[in-house]
């Protein structure tokens, strides 16, 4: 009698285990769907529009020198600039440390990020702005 209560023990051991490792993965992916929503709720905000409208005005050609003058004159254009790098930085290190798949900010982003590294990779050789690796290690990669 004792050896099937073990079995019985065991087994539900093994059950709750299983539920547990559920709850875990359901947990992560409803982290993921929330990162990913405010995400994009900040991408559509005030604030990164005004960026992206910004940085779009100067091309790719400008942009360099719009930063490097923003950035010496202490101008607010500095930071208005560097809201996009700032936020797919930190959409990189989100990838980077497993917090978001890599398939997912494509799917969700690839685009965007496409163009705005298109737009921003020569003017990130500045050395105020070197911090960005991780916009840059995801811009890199997707261009592949």
């Amino acid at each position: 009698m004792t050896s099937w209560l073990g079995y019985v023990s065991f087994g539900a051991g093994i059950i709750v285990a299983l539920a547990i490792i559920f709850q875990l993965y359901q947990g992560r992916k409803t982290r993921q769907s929330e990162l990913i929503a405010n995400l994009s709720e900040t991408w559509d905000s005030i604030l990164l529009v005004e960026s992206r409208q910004l940085a779009r005005s100067f091309g790719k050609d400008g942009l360099l020198g719009a930063l490097q003058d923003a950035y010496k004159a202490n101008s607010s254009q500095w930071y208005i600039l560097m809201r996009i790098p700032s936020f797919f930085n930190t959409m990189g290190a989100m990838v980077k440390h497993g917090d978001l798949p890599k398939k997912l900010v494509v799917e969700i982003f690839g685009t965007q990020l496409r163009d705005y590294w298109e737009l921003y990779k020569n003017a990130l050789t500045i050395e105020q702005v070197k911090d960005n690796s991780y916009f840059q290690a995801l811009g890199e990669k997707i261009r592949r």
